[in-house]
């Protein structure tokens, strides 16, 4: 089949062998894979790393549309050696379920023995799912099945990749910037309804504003952090959405979250962190500087302690070949519920024009709760 050269096959939920045409760009410059093949060998990483277990499990994909025109893509694996199923339930942001003529929903699967499936949403749902906006229940009959969500435009100029949300009591949106027009989108998955705080701190650790908000069962909004609270222009920091309900407490932890910015022409997607994100010692898989690449550290500190971090660029390599040094070491103290944000080329003084690549090691210095780390791209 000449038409599918170039193209990862992929066994859609309807049985048929199908094709994501085209190739993948992450940010314009990062190796191009197809979607297909990068979302089942992610997926493919989070079954192997984790234990399999057998009682049911439910996880959540908090958007189907994380932007406008963007595309949701879902990959599902199931590494044991029996067949397993998983229905999807696709809801709108009232919590009512998406019915018209051109969707099936709810939708269940069947996953075979060390099967996996890769689609895009309205190949699952139908094509009446386009341009809605919500979320997407995941029930699956053991929790070993795995899987993750793509995010993508129709031009394949951006794409972002996460793993299926479990539910939270407080979530984290590490990057909140008036300037880069972040949006926050929020559900409760829960069946009752739920009384909120959102929270939003400066980089410095200085609570900007907070805001009371009941979120109905099952319910969502997405929200412009200029919706969230008034003279965010010029805001930098990021966001807590607190609902009281911790574990331990007899209550269902039931809030997920992602939130997008743009920076210039691209678009970023993160998944809300929950609270148990928070490590003392953490490792970021890749960072990238110098031959066109850039890559940016943020660090949370959301504690009322002090908090002083040993953060290491290792496993460096200039232009394909080891780097000598291989790892250059600096130390920062981040105030009681601050966050820093970084370029790895002013962390480390990177220069040059060769690429650099390495990754990430930190450290909690201090006897404190840890940071929520992440790297972004430009």
């Amino acid at each position: 089949c000449d038409g599918a050269r170039g193209r990862a096959p992929v066994v859609s939920a309807k049985g048929q062998s199908q094709f994501f045409k085209g190739d993948l760009a992450m940010n314009s410059r990062l190796p191009k894979t197809s979607i297909s093949a990068l979302l089942l060998s992610t997926a493919l990483i989070i079954a192997v790393a984790l234990p399999l277990q057998g009682q049911v499990a439910k996880s959540y994909v908090p958007a189907l549309q994380a932007r406008d025109g963007a595309d949701l893509g879902l990959a599902l694996m199931n590494p044991t050696l029996a067949e397993a199923t998983v229905t999807l339930t696709a809801r709108d942001y009232t919590g009512a379920i998406i019915q018209n003529d051109a969707i099936t929903n709810p939708v269940t699967l069947t996953l075979p023995a060390s099967g996996q499936i890769a689609v895009r949403a309205a190949e699952v749902f139908g094509s009446g799912l386009s341009g809605q906006a919500g979320w997407v229940e995941v029930s699956a009959s053991t929790a070993a099945v795995k899987g993750l969500f793509s995010v993508f435009d129709s031009g394949l100029s951006f794409v972002d990749v996460g793993k299926f949300a479990t539910p939270a009591g407080r979530l984290v949106f590490p990057k909140v910037s008036g300037s880069l027009a972040t949006e926050l989108s929020l559900v409760n998955t829960a069946s009752q309804d739920l009384q909120t705080t959102i929270s939003l701190y400066t980089n410095d650790g200085q609570l900007f504003s907070a805001k009371s908000l009941i979120i109905p069962a099952y319910s969502g909004f997405t929200s412009s952090v200029a919706e969230l609270a008034p003279s965010t222009s010029n805001f930098e920091g990021y966001a807590v959405v607190d609902s009281g309900v911790s574990p331990g407490s007899g209550m269902s932890e039931s809030l997920v979250g992602f939130e997008t910015y743009r920076n210039r022409s691209d678009i970023a997607f993160v998944r809300a962190f929950p609270e148990s994100a928070r490590l003392r010692t953490g490792f970021l898989a890749h960072l990238a500087s110098q031959g066109g690449y850039s890559t940016k550290l943020t660090l949370v500190n959301f504690s009322s302690d002090s908090q002083v971090l040993r953060i290491t660029a290792d496993g460096l390599q200039v232009g394909g070949s080891s780097r000598i040094p291989s790892s250059a070491t600096v130390e920062r103290t981040l105030p009681p519920n601050a966050r820093l944000e970084e370029s790895i080329e002013q962390t480390f003084g990177f220069s040059g024009e060769a690429l650099i690549d390495g990754y990430i090691r930190f450290e909690t210095e201090t006897n404190t709760s840890g940071v929520i780390g992440f790297l972004d791209y430009g």
